[in-house]
């Protein structure tokens, strides 16, 4: 029963708190019976390595991951209680959980990304590139807001984290990120410049050239 093994869980701990198999193995078993409530404690029982105090060994993020996927699965409200866990906790530790949320292919995924986006500015990197491999959510306002912040991080972004955050532009815009997109057409990185050119033609539905002339006349035509 669940209640039992909670109870063995707890005393095993206690007896060794310090003891990586016996937190690797109360992760695994949590995942298997836990609920939404059990993640944040997940995270308090993840085990770090030595590079550093929050470092998680690569064995703990997998572990963490996994159990993550598994509750997610299972408890319908653990994705709104991740959205809630993820803005308080450190980045390794949230990088393995965004990674679990992103393999998730359910459409609630993209507003867990939008609650961390804000405060786990070191992911936004992989934000950008989960959002990109969710799709929209449902709810278009969420859509909407989580564009304007990708744009928000398009302005001083590095050539790979741009291509990253134009194509979840893409994804996400209903049209309101297009001139964003356009100015990007003229970029002195080839890869911006394609990322840019495939999120157009994402949101429009045209396979017009790269050059801006035709999509700066098919936007005015539209607005």
């Amino acid at each position: 029963p669940a209640k039992a093994l909670r109870t063995a869980i707890q005393a095993r701990l206690a007896s060794a708190p310090a003891d990586v198999g016996t937190r690797l193995a109360a992760i695994q078993v949590l995942g298997t019976i836990g609920v939404a409530g059990d993640l944040a404690r997940l995270v308090g029982i993840a085990p770090r390595g030595a590079a550093g105090e929050n470092a998680l060994s690569q064995e703990a993020r997998e572990a963490l991951g996994s159990a993550c996927r598994a509750i997610l699965q299972r408890d319908p409200s653990a994705f709104s209680a991740l959205a809630e866990v993820l803005p308080r906790t450190d980045a390794c530790a949230a990088s393995a959980l965004l990674e679990a949320v992103g393999s998730s292919k359910d459409p609630r995924a993209l507003e867990v990304l939008f609650a961390a986006a804000p405060v786990q500015r070191d992911l936004g990197p992989q934000i950008a590139a989960l959002a990109f491999k969710c799709g929209a959510s449902t709810d278009a306002v969420v859509n909407r807001e989580f564009a304007a912040w990708l744009l928000s991080e398009l302005e001083t972004a590095r050539p790979e984290y741009a291509r990253s955050l134009l194509q979840a532009v893409g994804t996400l815009d209903d049209g309101a990120c297009v001139p964003a997109m356009i100015a990007r057409l003229s970029d002195t990185d080839v890869g911006v410049r394609d990322s840019a050119l495939w999120a157009l033609r994402r949101v429009s539905g045209l396979a017009f050239p790269a050059t801006p002339t035709a999509w700066i006349l098919w936007y005015r035509s539209e607005a």
